[in-house]
């Protein structure tokens, strides 16, 4: 038996229902009642604080399309044109509502970087004058800033910085949004030990959601207080259960705990984000660890490398399997064409942990230095964590 658990936000002045929402769940599913209530405040939260910042009185038709939009943006359903779609038609009947306007803008940010090169640049236009028209009518939205910074290119840290740091500091009353987007930031330039302490404010404010706390724990891991890490994985997959990003999460921390035998029963889930080809070759990777045979892990370091030359198919846990089984340059090659493929933001692979052995290997330094870090350590004397090690690597000098 199914049921339907439904949401009606109503404004008690007019009597308008302005945002409504039904959640299909199973009746023996015991977790529903504490998931439902998880999602459904994130879009009312999203509406809410959005319309708090509005000078005058909301109209009712613009509150509700204000709230379909942040329905769409959290529900994790919705495809990106979607979103985009109910953020224009939130301008477009409140054409002075900031939030309106820095909705836009961050719904058209992963669209301009993956369309085509006529589209985005189009895409990039339109977001960054939303995202200057958000700040002019509201100097206190940190969402334009956030906007401007996913819209320039990834190799811009300095100036992506200096923007997500007006948003955590424009306003003291934050949706936690801001510290997780800084958080990010701050993985993909190796500071793990300052973006744990960003990724714990904004969990503070989206505190039983899977993504603010995957993103905690993974920090957590990288930094090396794995038991803090697994207390939190373990508290969100009793709530989600279903989460894929959890379970990723756990297989990927296997990688740097050793606990491989809690890691395989995790692939067998069908709703895994991964080819029954990936699946077999991290099964087999933790079985080669686990035996700790030389000729099992090079056969295996063999398969992975060729995964890794498919821009389809490389990913963070392909780089990690490599570099768990000791294939550090293998590992290094497979990051430098997950970044070309995808973007700076996934410098963070370079400062996981199982890549220690080679942070002070020339193949290292030069990957760095051609991703545009050592000039922005350098500009910023922001240096990464590993920079802070007692046995530094060489390029910290340039830093």
């Amino acid at each position: 038996m199914r049921f339907a658990s439904p949401f009606n936000l109503k404004n008690v002045e007019t009597g308008a229902v302005v945002w409504t929402n039904a959640y299909d769940r199973l009746a023996a599913d015991t977790l529903a009642p504490r998931q439902v209530a998880v999602a459904a405040s994130q879009v009312v939260r999203c509406g809410l604080w959005g319309a708090s910042s509005y000078r005058r009185k909301m109209p009712d038709q613009g509150l509700s399309l204000y709230l379909q939009f942040c329905g769409d943006y959290w529900g994790g359903a919705a495809e990106d044109e979607q979103i985009l779609e109910a953020a224009r038609r939130v301008t477009a009947a409140v054409p002075d509502f900031s939030f309106g306007w820095s909705a836009l803008a961050l719904a058209a940010v992963p669209l301009s970087q993956s369309a085509s090169s006529g589209e985005a640049a189009e895409l990039r236009t339109e977001a960054w004058a939303a995202a200057e028209r958000a700040g002019n009518l509201d100097a206190l939205n940190p969402e334009g800033y956030m906007a401007m910074a996913g819209l320039l290119p990834l190799n811009k840290f300095a100036e992506r910085e200096a923007l997500l740091k007006k948003a955590i500091g424009v306003r003291p009353t934050e949706c936690g949004c801001e510290r997780q987007f800084y958080g990010d930031f701050l993985t993909s330039v190796g500071r793990m030990e300052e973006a744990v302490e960003q990724y714990e404010r904004a969990r503070a404010m989206i505190p039983l959601a899977p993504f603010s706390n995957v993103r905690l724990a993974h920090a957590l891991h990288v930094v090396g207080r794995h038991d803090e890490a697994e207390r939190i994985i373990t508290e969100m997959m009793q709530m989600w259960p279903d989460a894929a990003t959890l379970r990723l999460l756990k297989v990927k921390s296997a990688y740097w705990t050793g606990r491989y035998a809690d890691a395989l029963p995790l692939l067998d889930a069908p709703d895994l984000h991964l080819t029954s080809e990936q699946r077999r070759l991290l099964a087999a990777t933790f079985q080669a660890l686990a035996s700790n045979d030389p000729a099992r892990k090079a056969a295996v370091v063999t398969e992975l490398e060729s995964m890794a030359k498919n821009p389809r198919r490389n990913d963070r846990l392909i780089v990690a399997a490599l570099a768990a089984l000791g294939a550090d340059g293998a590992a290094l090659d497979a990051s430098r064409r997950l970044i070309n493929d995808r973007g700076h933001a996934l410098a963070a692979v370079l400062f996981e942990p199982n890549l220690s052995d080679a942070w002070r290997s020339p193949q290292y330094e030069q990957l760095v230095t051609r991703v545009g870090l050592t000039d922005y350590w350098k500009s910023t004397s922001n240096i990464p964590d590993i920079c802070r090690l007692e046995e530094k690597p060489g390029f910290c000098t340039l830093a």
